[in-house]
């Protein structure tokens, strides 16, 4: 009995996980963005958390593309300039949510992926 209460709560905890692991999606992450490049450009804000989080999306996502990038067949690569700042790539990730309202229902992370792959193209 008590190994099948664990296993459900064991269950209903990695499903809670699971949940918030998926984040949230562009709608919030153009917000999240907009106070990001705010933040860059110098502007004073009364609460940085939105900033923070697009700021660490947008570089997360961005290192580990570059991290497996070279272990991606060719139409998958994304090919990344040397020197990108995190206020360019928050900009980047903005401008593309800007430009696809359409897709704001999309995971963030997706999205963020989405901007850097449409910005820097493999030739």
């Amino acid at each position: 009995m008590k190994a099948w209460i664990g296993a459900v709560g064991l269950a209903g905890m990695l499903g809670s996980g699971a949940a918030m692991a998926e984040g949230g999606d562009g709608n919030e992450l153009i917000k999240q963005c907009a106070d990001g490049v705010k933040a860059a450009n110098g502007a004073t804000l009364n609460s940085y958390s939105d900033a923070t989080f697009c700021l660490g999306l947008t570089q997360g996502v961005r290192h580990t593309m570059r991290l497996v990038n070279e272990k991606l067949p060719p139409q998958y690569q994304t090919c990344f300039p040397s020197g990108i700042t995190n206020g360019q790539g928050m900009r980047i990730v903005l401008k593309y949510l800007q430009d696809h309202p359409d897709r704001l229902h999309e995971q963030d992370s997706d999205l963020v992926y989405l901007a850097y792959k449409t910005a820097y193209p493999c030739k």
